[in-house]
C-alpha cells in the first residue's frame, strides 16, 4: 500500500467523494460497507470486513472455549467458599 495523500471537497450534506486512487489503493468497491471515526483528530474510513477480520483474528484464541461456562463455574465456587 502506497498511502496516497489526495485533497478533497466536502460537498453538500457532507459528502466526500473519495478520489479514484484511493479507491483503488483501499480495494474499494460499489456497495462495501464503512466505518467512519474519529481518532487523534482525524477522520479513519475503514472497511467493515478489514475491522471483523482484525476482531477475528484478536480474539482467534478464544475459539473453542466456553467462556459461559467458565464464569458459571467461577461463580459457584464463589458461591462455595462464601458458604463455609
Amino acid at each position: 500500500m502506497t498511502q496516497a495523500t489526495q485533497s478533497v471537497e466536502i460537498l453538500e450534506q457532507g459528502t466526500i467523494k473519495i478520489p479514484d486512487l484511493l479507491w483503488q489503493e483501499l480495494g474499494l468497491n460499489t456497495g462495501d460497507r464503512l466505518v467512519i471515526r474519529v481518532e487523534n483528530n482525524c477522520l479513519v474510513l475503514e472497511k467493515v470486513i478489514t475491522i471483523k477480520e482484525r476482531l477475528r483474528q484478536r480474539f482467534a484464541s478464544l475459539r473453542g472455549q466456553n467462556l459461559i461456562e467458565e464464569l458459571i463455574a467461577d461463580r459457584r465456587q464463589e458461591a462455595h467458599q462464601e458458604s463455609k
